[in-house]
């Protein structure tokens, strides 16, 4: 599902009309969704969503239900500071998948902004100085190098893709001249230009003809953008749904107009949801990796907040130590005490008036102690946590792609292994093996799952074949079998392919990095969980579309 630019900006004329409207009620409809109840001469339902698969913003036909346990922090400020709100307006950044929902609250004004773009979706409130409040998903630098989603923080608009100009900066002889031979005009466009998708860069091919020049190209692409807001639902011979855009889909065998974007965006859902047939196994276990996530997530930031240093430590024992030393100075009453400390610096220390010099000092003696203790074995306890974590999303990488109802069993049985679902009777099912892939005279083998990865890694790959996986993410290992032998690119350019489309990068479209190494530079995390690694001296490729393996 392609939510791009101009679909953004034909929904956000729609909704402005129904505006301003009062925010009546807020609830979690699921932990990466939000339901709002608003009011404006009439009752409508607004729903946020930052699944990858997903993402939207869309008036929904019913009433929001609660469907977690307990809110984050996110809905509890969501609730404290936009419940009875007045939402006046939708902005949207140029060419941005992003839509900024602006709320009066008395005096104050805040802003929710949905970041509409595959698994790098979000939502993030900010106050009227553009400071982070609170974010559906925070982003450390540890998770996001390019910028941090945190609490207090300025927020930043997320950084534009390499290699992409936009639509007005574009020369359409030089883009044409980069063309590859065999690339389609989709994935050139989509691949070179901010605000084209691969659905809108399909239609500015099939407006340009089958022999695209500059002319045409340009000519196309201005016929697409001066069209307005049009809603259309897109159908291939067979009748089925396949697209929904604000332009007549001429791309598709017949185009049908829709009643608004909103009716054509949930159309197109409930479409892909019925031709999911594992659509619903693969929720339930989502929610449960949701909930895993969070958890894991939540436990973390616990334990960096906690994190003491050893100079804040020591100060606790030596601030006892010069009570010790100047309790000569000590009158009774007293409740802070300043003395030259070991440096000849002044320093200022709490007293409890009602406790004896010496009483004061065991206080601080005590606090060093708990302290100490409890700082002892915190990094070991926040790396093993860490390694859960990237465990976890790895499992939510595999059931984002899982083709077969044995794969998204073999996530649901993990869980379970893992002690983050409790069942009385663990389901064993065969999750099949690795992919196997002929390449001519080349044998590549594609790991589906943690289990899989793990398998052709350590068990089938040997110390020179090629190892393959995206850059930062999730996903596949992809070995071929190569023995050391040069691969020709072509058979490289599939594999990695291979590992872009069994990745979360082929739910979100676009293209994704992938590294190459050698096995023999792969080595597993020691005390990970399976399937995690690490790895050195790797080259790099770049998959245009992730969504294909063409």
């Amino acid at each position: 599902m392609h939510l791009d630019y101009l679909t953004l900006s034909c929904w956000k004329q729609e909704f402005n009309q129904r505006l301003p409207a009062r925010i009546q009620q807020i609830v979690q409809v699921s932990p990466l969704a939000i339901g709002m109840e608003c009011y404006a001469g009439e009752r409508f339902y607004l729903q946020f969503s930052a699944e990858p698969r997903q993402p939207h913003v869309l008036v929904v036909p019913e009433k929001a239900r609660r469907g977690v346990e307990t809110s984050p922090p996110f809905v509890l400020q969501m609730k404290k500071l936009l419940k009875g709100a007045l939402l006046t307006q939708v902005s949207q950044p140029p060419w941005e998948r992003i839509l900024r929902f602006h709320f009066q609250q008395g005096q104050e004004t805040y802003t929710l902004v949905a970041e509409l773009m595959g698994r790098y979706s979000n939502l993030i409130l900010l106050d009227s100085g553009e400071i982070i409040l609170e974010s559906l998903k925070r982003l450390t630098r540890r998770l996001n190098r390019f910028r941090e989603v945190l609490p207090k923080r300025p927020y930043q608009l997320p950084p534009v893709p390499a290699h992409h100009l936009p639509p007005e900066e574009i020369d359409w002889d030089y883009l044409l001249a980069r063309r590859e031979e065999g690339q389609s005009l989709a994935k050139l466009l989509s691949g070179s230009l901010l605000a084209v998708s691969p659905t809108l860069g399909r239609e500015i091919g099939a407006r340009s003809g089958s022999e695209a020049t500059p002319q045409r190209l340009e000519d196309a692409f201005l016929q697409v953008f001066s069209c307005g807001c049009q809603p259309s639902l897109g159908y291939d011979e067979v009748n089925r749904l396949v697209a929904f855009a604000p332009y007549p889909l001429q791309q598709c065998a017949r185009s049908e107009p829709a009643e608004s974007m909103n009716a054509a965006i949930l159309a197109y859902q409930q479409h892909g949801e019925a031709m999911d047939a594992y659509g619903e196994a693969r929720g339930q276990v989502t929610v449960l990796l949701n909930d895993a996530l969070a958890r894991t997530r939540n436990t973390i930031e616990q334990m960096r907040a906690q994190s003491v240093s050893q100079a804040q430590i020591d100060r606790l024992r030596e601030d006892g130590q010069l009570l010790l030393t100047y309790q000569f100075m000590i009158e009774k009453g007293m409740t802070e005490l300043t003395v030259s400390d070991y440096d000849d610096n002044p320093r200022t220390i709490a007293l409890d008036p009602k406790l004896s010099p010496s009483e004061n000092a065991q206080v601080y003696f005590t606090r060093y102690d708990k302290a100490q203790r409890a700082n002892e074995g915190l990094p070991q306890r926040l790396a093993h946590e860490e390694k859960t974590l990237q465990w976890l999303e790895q499992l939510a990488s595999d059931v984002l792609v899982a083709n077969s109802r044995p794969e998204i069993d073999a996530v649901f049985n993990a869980l379970v292994e893992g002690g983050w679902v409790k069942k009385e009777r663990r389901q064993r099912l065969s999750q099949g093996g690795p992919l196997r892939v002929e390449a001519g005279e080349w044998l590549i083998w594609v790991g589906r799952s943690a289990l899989q990865n793990e398998q052709v890694t350590f068990k089938m790959a040997a110390p020179e074949d090629l190892w393959l996986h995206v850059h930062d993410l999730p996903g596949a290992h992809v070995i071929i079998k190569s023995g050391g032998r040069e691969v020709p690119p072509a058979v490289l350019a599939h594999a990695a392919r291979l590992a872009a489309y069994y990745s979360p990068a082929r739910k979100s479209g676009g293209g994704v990095q992938v590294d190459v190494t050698r096995r023999k530079f792969v080595r597993s995390i020691p005390g990970a969980i399976r399937g995690l690694v690490t790895y050195r001296e790797s080259d790099s490729l770049w998959v245009e579309d992730a969504q294909s393996l063409e």
